[in-house]
């Protein structure tokens, strides 16, 4: 069917339908859902399983080993690692990568831990965490301030401020955009009962004596009904506990003859205060006001929502309820604000589409008049905005990746609208009348547009392939890409043969003109003169592509590039066994640092705010940032800058501050674009002996530090940490009779503590703790002094057993069942990590060596990720190759041609490497799929040139005629679709940032070195096939 003719002769038809797919892409816009980042699929888990008081190697043994058994049974789990503490067990599965139903896994893996019977007993069941990748694209931080520019004069306990953050999270769930809302830094409340352990020779009961007593006391347990002739009553015996003095009045004892014995009676104190210590904290530090205790408050956008929508509904519920049920001494500070940066983002990248409208149509005006222009001016729209009725419908939302998608398709559309108008002016020309030359125009050009077409997408749609979460991270481009292109050859066929009928005219003296500039480039000498040395063209040719090749180890590689935000973070780890107030005071230090250095050198504040995060990871706050586990010995600090401007240098006065800090591990990071990684430089070593794995461990630290570039290197096995051994004499015990259990117990309880029962005030709950005083807790010599129940009566513990201090590791880390040290570290600014990555390799690899055939190196951090997802990308471009060889088979129905035509793929990687060196940028993923896509763009100039030839030949030309006549027709729509091109990616090139720097300043100077060597290249090697290797000149079925 000739579709350009039948548009031409029922225009309303097809005029009505396009107004229709307009009409419909608009709606879907204007609804779509509205992200930073593509929503990625987190397969990853946590197993959390707490032992207190418990050693590394018996939580190893007796906890961590029987949960890997079991878990790794499950087929779709891909890596299993541990870490054994002393008292904790923190397993992470990660799913394999192709899985799409997670949750299906996650059952599995809950069904699974279930299972296990083996666990000691005391060992609570294991918390399995499946919500680990949701991020709180906004978190608040609520707290005390200044009323009227004064002191406060009621300070606000931490109770207090988690009633109202409680009052906060209630309305904030019935907003339909929001779907989780969770708290840091909120403190437990604890009653404690203290006594001191040298007096519990006067206590006549034991723990378990005690708790009985507590919950037979502190009951809620309905009492019944009564059903009378009138009504049904409901019995509700009393007996909760509803105040500190009913505790104090618990009775004991019943002695005949004398007053019962109570509580309060015995030698212990009964207060209600917070959990010692604290399990995690929160502080939000200003210029003006530092260190200020906090909750941190997160909330996580429903998915598919809109997340402009959830910044409009949140900020005016936050703003109504400061009006009502906040105090006004109480502030509510966003430290997170991702809705905004995704607005700017995205308003960044539509003015970015907008500008390359402009660029594109602005070339065309300048080199094809205007009436041409407008031609290709309403290609533009058409595609773009038709291309949004179909790609919502494959679950595309508004992302930058999405919106880039578009920017890059920008040259590519109006590619097909130039060459028929160009054609249809050419015709015209010729004599032809108007009509039958807008119609043969296109018609002619049909099956080569379509071809050209087809390889584009090819170039594209293999990116689909690409599995984990790179893969997901950019599968809206490949999409959006192929969708908007096939529009766009729709729109060629079909809507810009109406609008040529319109606007174009015969050539006239202004369009002879801007065709004589091409003249002027004496395009015909030059191809003549390469044709009567072909051989030379094509060597010269091989030679500068081989060359390039040697710029890729000049350039480096890496994943993806860090980004530019007004926000960085600060990572504080302390030795394992540190506890939490010794964290909470080097993050102090820090946060003095931070207003200290808040002063750029012209006066200006550069710290908005810092929300500080002790004993815990904090929220996921960006899809690329992987929250750290809750250790007590951890911080994380986030820090807002008050403008992207100076978040660099701040970052690194910072990290000049905190480079040799004593007493803990500090790392100054910025927002890094593309999927989590944890550490930039990682290297794991594993094998079947802990102790063996160790000593490997301690060699690599001091291996990495004698490596330049790297920054304060560390081994996750961490430091030794203190342990108190019980020798128990089995003899004397017996005499005592005492148990192991016993012993075990009792320490438990009075240095941890024993809980007894709930203090219940409506839906909050007290735990009601027993244990020692804190002078009997805080001393190792105060141990001995414990008395222990048995069936003869209390006994001293030194009397039955030997105290004995020592040390333990503090962790034992084990990737798939096996021990496995992991030595990691920053690089230093300007170095890229895989390349110091490659220079620490070879003596970690030279370590492995000695250490025999059982143990094996793997790389990990961003060389792991870049070497997996290269190798994904690699099988893509073969893919993508292969489709377009095939589809190039089919249309020339020769297998030589192809090879002719997909010449000019190498030819742009010459461009690609030039222009990453010229710019400065490494082959990261982005610039690999800059490649990939530059591929399809490349060859349908090169397409249409050997069609432009074969007709040439049709019509009786002589071969190296017909060659020279093709490349000189065809030079000017080629150089215009490539300026149009490069017209479209300049946006992106100069204001898309570091994610798509890489790529489009790779594609940019592909495309020009492309093309000029394709209008060279492609006429030669065709010339050299044709006449020694026989291959055919004659168009498909002549």
């Amino acid at each position: 069917m000739n579709l350009p003719r039948f548009a031409l002769t029922h225009r309303p038809i097809v005029i009505g339908f396009t107004l229709l797919f307009i009409a419909a892409g608009l709606v879907n816009f204007s609804s779509m859902g509205r992200r930073e980042d593509p929503e990625i699929v987190i397969r990853d888990a946590l197993i959390l399983t707490a032992w207190p008081g418990t050693s590394a190697q018996r939580v190893e043994q007796l906890v961590t080993d029987p949960l890997e058994k079991v878990l790794i049974e499950i087929p779709e789990i891909d890596t299993i690692e541990s870490k054994s503490m002393p008292g904790l067990s923190v397993i992470q599965v990660a799913a394999d990568e192709t899985i799409a139903d997670i949750e299906q896994v996650w059952d599995d893996v809950r069904a699974k831990v279930e299972s296990v019977a083996t666990l000691p007993e005391g060992v609570p069941r294991p918390i399995v965490n499946t919500d680990f990748g949701d991020v709180f694209e906004i978190v608040y931080c609520l707290h005390q301030k200044d009323l009227d520019g004064a002191p406060s004069p009621h300070r606000y306990t931490p109770r207090e401020l988690e009633i109202i953050a409680e009052r906060i999270e209630d309305q904030l769930q019935l907003l339909p955009t929001v779907g989780r809302v969770e708290f840091w830094g909120n403190q437990e409340e604890r009653i404690y009962i203290e006594f001191d352990s040298s007096d519990a020779a006067k206590f006549d009961l034991t723990a378990h004596q005690l708790r009985d007593l507590f919950q037979a006391r502190n009951i809620l347990v309905p009492g019944g009904e009564v059903d009378t002739a009138q009504s049904r009553y409901s019995i509700e015996p009393s007996g909760e506990f509803e105040s500190i003095k009913d505790i104090e009045q618990l009775v004991l004892l019943h002695d005949e003859g004398r007053a019962p014995v109570q509580l309060r009676h015995l030698p212990v104190t009964i207060t209600r205060r917070y959990e010692e210590p604290a399990r995690q904290l929160a502080r939000l530090t200003t210029p003006v006001r530092p260190h200020e205790p906090a909750i941190a408050i997160g909330i996580s956008m429903k998915s598919g929502s809109n997340v402009a929508e959830m910044q409009r509904a949140v900020a005016a519920l936050v703003a109504r309820l400061q009006r009502t049920i906040v105090p006004p001494d109480v502030g509510l500070t966003r430290v997170n604000d991702l809705p905004r940066q995704v607005i700017a983002r995205i308003g960044d990248f539509q003015s970015n589409l907008v500008l390359g409208v402009f660029i594109v149509l602005g070339v065309a005006f300048l080199m094809m008049g205007w009436r041409p222009a407008l031609v290709m001016a309403t290609a533009v729209p058409i595609s773009m905005i038709a291309a949004f009725a179909i790609v919502p419908r494959m679950g595309v939302e508004l992302e930058q990746f999405s919106i880039a998608s578009l920017i890059i398709a920008l040259g590519m559309v109006v590619d097909n609208a130039i060459v028929v108008s160009d054609n249809a002016v050419r015709l015209m020309s010729e004599g032809r009348g108007k009509f039958e030359a807008i119609a043969r125009g296109a018609q002619d050009l049909a099956i080569p547009m379509l071809t050209s077409t087809l390889t584009t997408i090819a170039a594209f749609l293999p990116m689909l392939t690409i599995t984990g979460n790179a893969g997901e991270y950019i599968s809206s481009l490949p999409v959006v890409v192929a969708a908007t292109l096939g529009i766009s050859f729709v729109a060629a066929m079909l809507v810009t043969p109406i609008m040529c009928a319109w606007l174009l005219l015969p050539q006239g003296d202004a369009e002879r003109a801007r065709r004589g500039l091409f003249d002027r480039l004496d395009y015909e000498a030059v191809i003549r003169g390469c044709l009567r040395r072909p051989v030379l063209v094509v060597a010269a040719a091989g030679v500068a592509f081989a060359a390039s090749l040697a710029i890729l180890p000049v350039i480096g590689t890496q994943f993806f590039p860090g980004g530019e935000r007004d926000q960085f973070f600060i990572k504080i780890w302390l030795p394992e066994s540190a506890p939490i107030q010794r964290t909470a005071d080097v993050a102090r230090e820090i946060e003095a640092a931070l207003v200290a250095h808040s002063p750029a050198p012209d006066g200006t504040q550069r710290l908005e705010s810092a929300a500080t995060f002790i004993g815990s990871g904090g929220p996921r706050l960006m899809l690329t940032q992987e929250p750290e586990y809750d250790y007590p010995y951890y911080a994380l600090i986030l820090v807002n800058t008050t403008d992207a401007a100076h978040t660099a240098a701040y970052a690194q006065a910072m990290r000049g501050q905190v480079a040799d800090h004593q007493d803990a591990r500090i790392t100054v990071s910025r927002f890094m674009l593309g999927p989590p990684i944890r550490n930039p430089v990682e290297l794991r070593l594993s094998g079947p002996d802990h102790e063996t794995v160790d000593r490997a461990g301690e060699e690599m630290v001091r291996l990495f530090k004698q490596t330049p570039g790297t920054v304060r290197p560390f081994s996750n096995w961490g430091a030794s940490a203190g342990r108190v051994a019980i020798e128990i004499d089995p003899y004397a015990a017996n005499l005592a009779g005492v148990t192991n259990a016993d012993i075990a117990v009792t320490t438990s309880m009075l240095l941890s503590g024993a809980q007894l029962t709930v203090f219940r005030e409506g839906d909050h709950l007290v735990p009601v703790m027993l244990r020692a005083i804190r002078g009997k807790r805080a001393d190792l010599l105060n141990i001995s002094d414990i008395y222990v129940s048995g069936r003869n009566g209390r006994v001293p513990l030194n009397a039955v057993a030997r105290v004995v201090p020592g040390a333990g590791p503090s962790v034992i880390a084990r990737r798939n069942g096996l021990p496995t040290v992991t030595v990691a570290c920053d690089v230093e600014p300007g170095l890229l990590s895989n390349t110091v990555a490659g220079r620490i390799r070879p003596k970690v690899d030279a370590l492995r060596a000695n250490l025999g055939d059982d143990y094996f190196v793997e790389p990990g951090g961003e060389l792991e990720e870049t070497v997996d997802t290269q190798a994904k990308v690699m099988t893509a471009i073969g893919i993508s190759v292969v489709t377009m060889f095939l589809l190039l088979v089919m249309q020339y129905n020769s297998l030589v041609k192809p090879i002719v035509i997909l010449t000019a793929i190498p030819l742009g990687m010459i461009g690609v490497l030039l222009g990453l060196l010229a710019t400065g940028w490494a082959m990261g993923f982005m610039a690999i799929l800059g490649l990939l896509s530059l591929g399809g763009i490349v060859i349908n100039n090169a397409i249409v040139l050997v069609d432009f030839v074969e007709t040439n030949v049709a019509e009786g030309q002589e071969l190296r005629v017909a060659v020279a006549n093709a490349g000189r027709v065809r030079m000017r729509p080629i150089i215009l679709t490539t300026l149009t091109t490069i017209g479209g990616l300049l946006p992106l090139s100069l204001f898309g940032g570091a994610l798509w720097a890489p790529m489009t300043n790779g594609m940019i100077f592909g495309l020009i070195v492309s093309t000029a060597l394709t209008l060279v290249v492609i006429p030669c090697l065709y010339v050299l096939f044709a006449e020694r290797l026989g291959m055919s000149v004659n168009p498909p079925g002549s």
